[in-house]
């Protein structure tokens, strides 16, 4: 009777340690997986931020090509109107000169005319 119950103990000693040993595996086996899910999330989220910084980098530089080739485009176009307007000022200096001798001319040519039918009077 003591050897079966020295027995009993040994059996149920053994399947206690083989439950805890199978217990501390599944155990490992969970900290390996949640290890191994965090450093792909660690990484994932890494990757995430060097993409969003990327895009941003990638947004500012397009955003300062278009500022640049706004500025350029309006350089030209306010050189364009500077040259215009300087064209335009010429012009209305010249055919003002014009309209002025014109004007004389013909006041000239009235008082000429305005004396000629005096005199025939």
């Amino acid at each position: 009777k003591e050897l079966s119950m020295e027995r009993k103990k040994r059996e149920w000693e053994s399947e206690l340690k083989r439950v805890n040993e199978e217990r501390k595996s599944q155990l490992m086996a969970k900290q390996k997986r949640y290890t191994d899910l965090r450093k792909l999330h660690e990484e994932t989220a890494l990757q995430h931020v060097e993409t969003m910084e990327t895009k941003e980098t990638n947004q500012v530089k397009i955003t300062e090509e278009l500022a640049n080739e706004y500025e350029f485009k309006l350089a030209l176009e306010m050189d364009r109107y500077d040259k215009l307007h300087e064209e335009l000022c010429t012009m209305e200096q010249r055919y003002s000169g014009l309209l002025s001798a014109q004007v004389e001319e013909h006041q000239l040519r009235m008082k000429a005319e305005e004396s000629r039918v005096k005199q025939q009077e």
